[in-house]
């Protein structure tokens, strides 16, 4: 929100949509600038960490961690620079907590709840070096989960053929886990754009790219040792992009995909063959939210201004049902 601009007057907010029935909620942890991003690693529907991207030459990223969805907060700190990827922070329900960073600070730290003490876990190198990165030559780390089990994951950008790179660590072994590229799917790379785990399903949001073109896929694994289950492949349309991506509560993905033709969503749900797409989105949609009753919410932004888009049934079509002016401090960051 803010000036987008201008990086110094771009602020990121965290909203918390309660089930009081009151809209959503502003909770943005307080006392940091966040001019350059923030990334949530949940637990539960009330328990998370934040981090904060590095802005303004800030060479560390402060974290903040709430149980109570947003009322309260803890503040903890990692010494170097989260990555700028959607799933750079995982939580277990043990209290572990992964941070994926910069390339060239460590790749995947490890660390706890507490937020201050933190070891390296594992880098590209390392997992290419150690065997079980057959059929994925991993070229950079892209996302961070918790397996069903409890154990590390990491998610992938791949230059060869063969195996989506998605890595557990097994006993102090990583190993690949991810699913196979059939030929008809195959192209020059490979990338994990999401890696989530719903209790015990696995499921990733892939991007395979060949020859100038990008396809979308979802895998989904339903527990360990399962099968992998593909979807379709959605084409991002020539000249657009990825704005945005979220999950569902059933463990799939929703994308927000821009482009000369307008802005859309497509949402894939686990098992589902076929990706859907939604009405098109209301101007300035920063994002679009998918709650566990069925609703789905599109959040605009305009400077200062938050509106709240709710998609009706019948017909489909978004409707506007509230507006959150935030308190935005343009001099803050400098």
């Amino acid at each position: 929100m803010g000036d987008l601009a201008s990086v110094a007057s771009t602020f990121w907010e965290l909203f918390v949509l309660r089930p009081s029935g009151q809209g959503w909620t502003l909770v943005t942890p307080p006392g940091v600038a966040d001019n350059g991003g923030l990334v949530m690693g949940p637990t539960s529907a009330a328990t998370f960490v934040v981090g904060f991207e590095a802005s303004q030459l800030l060479g560390f990223s402060p974290l903040a961690l709430s149980r109570d969805a947003g009322r309260d907060w803890s503040a903890g700190v990692l010494p170097v620079d989260l990555a700028e990827e959607p799933d750079a922070l995982a939580v277990s329900a043990k209290g572990g907590v992964l941070a994926l960073v910069r390339p060239g600070q460590g790749s995947v730290l490890s660390g706890n709840t507490g937020l201050s003490s933190w070891h390296a876990l594992v880098g590209p190198r390392a997992l290419a070096d150690s065997g079980g990165a057959a059929g994925c030559t991993p070229s950079a780390l892209t996302a961070v989960a918790y397996s069903p089990d409890g154990d590390p994951l990491v998610g992938s950008a791949c230059t060869s053929h063969g195996r989506v790179g998605i890595f557990e660590d097994e006993s102090g072994t990583w190993q690949s886990v991810g699913p196979s590229v059939s030929a008809a799917r195959s192209g020059d790379t490979t990338e994990v754009l999401r890696l989530d785990v719903a209790g015990s399903r696995t499921t990733a949001l892939v991007a395979v790219r060949s020859s100038g073109t990008t396809a979308l896929f979802l895998e989904s694994q339903k527990s360990i040792g399962s099968p992998w289950v593909a979807s379709v492949g959605e084409r991002v349309p020539s000249g657009g992009k990825i704005s945005a991506t979220g999950t569902t509560p059933a463990g799939g993905d929703v994308v927000c995909l821009s482009g000369p033709g307008g802005a859309h969503a497509i949402v894939a749900e686990p098992g589902a063959p076929a990706w859907s797409t939604l009405p098109t989105l209301p101007p300035r949609t920063a994002t679009v939210a998918l709650g566990p009753d069925g609703r789905v919410d599109a959040l605009a932004v305009s400077g200062s201004t938050m509106t709240d888009y709710e998609l009706m049934a019948h017909p489909p079509a978004w409707t506007r049902v509230r507006t959150v002016t935030v308190p935005i401090d343009y001099h803050s960051s400098s």
